[in-house]
This record gives C-alpha cells, sequence and structure tokens, in this order.
C-alpha cells in the first residue's frame, strides 16, 4: 500500500513538474510580444476615437487618419504573430484591425462612427482580458475568453453592417429625392 502510493506520488510530481513547465513556456512566448500586443490594441481604439472626434470638430483628420491606420495595421501583424499561442482570439484581433477602416466609412455619420466605436471598445476590453489571463495561467485562452472575443467581435460586425446598410438606405432615399 506504501508503495503504491509511493508510485502515486512520484507520478503526480512528475505531472506536475511538466505542468509548470508548459506554463513557464507559454508565459515566455507570451512575454516576447505582450507590451506591443497590449500598446496596439489600446492604440487602434484609441486613435480611432480622436479620429472621430477631430473629424466632428472640424480638426486635422490626415495625420490622426495615417496613426489610426499604422495602429489597426500593427493589431493585424500582431495577431498573425500571436494566432497560435492565443489560438480562438485571432478573430477579435482581425476585426480590431479592420477599424479605422470602418471608421472612415462612416466620418459623415458621427452616431454610426460612436456605435462602432462602442462594440470596438466592448472589443478591446474582451481582448485585453482574455491576454491577461491566458498569461496569468500561463495556457492558451480558455474557451469562455474565446466566446468572450467571438461574440464581441460578432457584435462589432454587426455594428458595422447595420450602419452600412442604413447609410445605403439613406444615400438610396437622397438619391430618390433628386
Amino acid at each position: 500500500m506504501a508503495a503504491g502510493a509511493s508510485l502515486f506520488s512520484v507520478l503526480l510530481g512528475i505531472l506536475s513538474q511538466k505542468g509548470a513547465e508548459f506554463r513557464s513556456a507559454h508565459r515566455q512566448l507570451m512575454g516576447e510580444y505582450l507590451e506591443d500586443l497590449g500598446r496596439v490594441i489600446h492604440e487602434s481604439v484609441a486613435t480611432t476615437h480622436i479620429l472621430v472626434k477631430k473629424t466632428k470638430h472640424g480638426g486635422n483628420v490626415q495625420a490622426w487618419r495615417e496613426r489610426a491606420d499604422r495602429a489597426t495595421r500593427e493589431v493585424g501583424e500582431m495577431r498573425r504573430r500571436t494566432r497560435y499561442s492565443l489560438w480562438g482570439i485571432d478573430e477579435g484581433l482581425r476585426d480590431l484591425s479592420r477599424l479605422s477602416s470602418w471608421v472612415a466609412h462612416n466620418y459623415s455619420y458621427s452616431e454610426k462612427a460612436e456605435q462602432i466605436l462602442d462594440a470596438a471598445e466592448t472589443l478591446r476590453s474582451t481582448l485585453d482580458e482574455a491576454i491577461r489571463s491566458s498569461y496569468k495561467k500561463g495556457k492558451p485562452p480558455g474557451q469562455s475568453k474565446c466566446r468572450d472575443v467571438q461574440r464581441a467581435a460578432h457584435d462589432l460586425r454587426i455594428v458595422y453592417e447595420e450602419t452600412m446598410q442604413s447609410k445605403l438606405e439613406e444615400q438610396d432615399d437622397e438619391a430618390e429625392n433628386l
């Protein structure tokens, strides 16, 4: 009986050590890009917010459009770098990488642009939470975090599609009135 318990204890120790090694390796891998990933996720939403405000108040939008485009391009690059270590949340990163373009389609419709930004902010915070949790646990994001990100990404796409649909309907109405 004591030998069985000892063997069980040794096997449990080996498995525990392997798990700790895997968690450490995942953290080390994520540590290489964690700071850049957090920065570009934040910048993509923040610069787009400023872009919309500048557009509303008649400010210089060209420089902010370039910054927003650069930030969303960097999100796309980070998505490709982190695709496998953060499996399951790349859909959210992909949609966030389209944000500046989606908002640019709605410059003259500030209310619609704000709706897109609200959905993007929700996606950003959901991505932050999933990435933080993944790093903390030393594992790829769990199913619930992946579902949360996928839901937030889906909501962002729906808002964009609805804004584009209503924009097209308004343009059709204007064309009929000519």
